[in-house]
């Protein structure tokens, strides 16, 4: 009987000791994942500012809706 519960003991520690690297196996390519997935959030998220028409690009206003963007100073109209 005692021999039974060592090997049985011994079976299950083996099998821990497997599962242990199993999971950070797992958590290692989770965070990895996680890593590339907010590397693509940010690329998505770029391209799509990009795509807009009224984004300003090198520093200049584009136009939007075709029309330029007012150069006058908006403190002037309210005198």
């Amino acid at each position: 009987m005692t021999q039974k519960l060592e090997k049985r003991l011994s079976e299950l520690k083996a099998e821990y000791e497997k599962g242990q690297l199993r999971l950070q196996q797992l958590e290692s390519e989770l965070r990895s994942l996680r890593e590339t997935m907010l590397r693509i959030s940010g690329a998505i998220q770029v391209l799509e500012e990009i795509r807009q028409p009224n984004v300003m690009l090198d520093g200049v206003d584009a136009p939007v809706n075709g029309v330029p963007p007012e150069r006058n100073d908006p403190v002037d109209k309210l005198t």
